[in-house]
């Protein structure tokens, strides 16, 4: 309890900073303060009050990755909606057993999105593609799609997140807040893309958050398997992420349904099925992202605190200024009296 109103009294603080002054980086001092309070919101004060509360694994990644087309593979049929116009993740779509609705029905997690109820997608493979999955609104970018499918293990739900590159601006500030949230991060990216800049911009946050990461390498083409994938560990072993799981998907032929074999994904699932099982990991993974998130407040904290100290000293300066400027006006009023310079004409003749 003690560290809950600690948090609390941080995020009070964090949320009436107050930075008017449009001095040098203060514009980054009030996107940390902003992040910082989401981030206390959507996850560290959430989390912290409850432990054993489903992890939240965030599946994220670039435009065309393949994101929603890896989440039908690991449920086994399509509930997200995959396709060519992009970008295709408008709103999220949050996956979860029933027996853990209870948990993310509310404002626990995410409290500034609304829950829309999803509605079961059919399994009738005789249904064109087009008709099936989820469909986002454009229009409906604060709020999740709770889809219940007791195909996603107990003690996990699987949130589809938009593109982290997306060519609109509120994806991808959503794909941000939502990445800020997870416990674990599902990072989709491709064999052809995934040295591109922004992914790495963004893995390399999730090695200062110390998250639980597993990556993978999609559409990776035949017999080039071995050499992209031992080319993508040297990467992440070089920004600090040697620990995360890297998961490989061939480059397949997708069906009638715009599906991934089964096989294709039977290596990630498993890992999934396994950290849901086990609550002793499901806790560890939670505590390691949430010490991580912890370390990143303070040192966010610490930078918005050295901001604050910087408007207190210009806001000082420019006091000293004015009551500079007065005290010389002043002056200036007393000497042009006493002198008569601020007559003219007869009266300073006669003066």
């Amino acid at each position: 309890m003690e560290a809950i109103n600690l948090l609390t009294g941080v995020r009070t603080n964090l949320a009436d900073s107050i930075l008017p002054l449009e001095i040098a980086g203060v514009a980054q001092a009030r996107e940390n303060a902003r992040s910082a309070v989401e981030q206390l919101d959507d996850y560290i004060l959430p989390r912290y009050r409850s432990l054993d509360a489903p992890l939240l694994a965030v599946v994220g990644g670039s435009t065309g990755a393949g994101k929603s087309t890896l989440v039908n593979a690991l449920v086994g049929h399509p509930v997200t909606r995959a396709g060519a116009i992009r970008p295709t993740t408008r709103q999220p779509i949050l996956l979860h057993h029933e027996l853990d609705r209870a948990w993310l029905e509310n404002d626990r997690i995410l409290p500034g999105l609304r829950r829309i109820t999803g509605t079961a997608v059919s399994r009738d493979q005789h249904i064109p593609a087009a008709r099936v999955g989820a469909t986002p609104d454009a229009a409906l970018t604060d709020s999740i799609i709770l889809l219940q499918d007791d195909a996603v293990p107990r003690g996990l739900a699987i949130l589809d997140a938009p593109d982290v590159d997306s060519i609109s601006d509120e994806n991808r500030r959503l794909a941000g807040q939502l990445l800020s949230a997870a416990d674990l991060w599902i990072f989709v990216t491709t064999a052809n893309r995934y040295a591109d800049a922004v992914p790495w911009k963004l893995l390399s946050e999730a090695a200062g958050r110390n998250i639980t990461l597993a990556v993978v390498l999609d559409r990776v083409p035949a017999g080039l398997e071995d050499e992209i994938a031992t080319d993508l560990r040297g990467m992440l072993l070089r920004e600090g992420l040697g620990g995360a799981e890297l998961f490989v998907v061939p480059e397949f032929d997708l069906d009638e349904m715009d599906m991934l074999p089964a096989k294709a994904v039977d290596p990630l699932k498993d890992w999934l099925g396994e950290l849901a099982a086990n609550a002793e990991s499901r806790a560890s993974i939670a505590r390691q992202t949430l010490a991580g998130v912890l370390g990143q407040l303070a040192d966010r904290s610490d930078v918005i605190a050295v901001a604050m100290g910087e408007q207190e000293t210009s806001g000082s300066r420019l006091a000293q200024y004015a009551d500079e400027a007065f005290e010389q006006a002043h002056e200036g009023i007393l000497s042009s009296v006493q002198d008569g310079t601020l007559l003219r004409g007869e009266v300073l003749a006669r003066w």
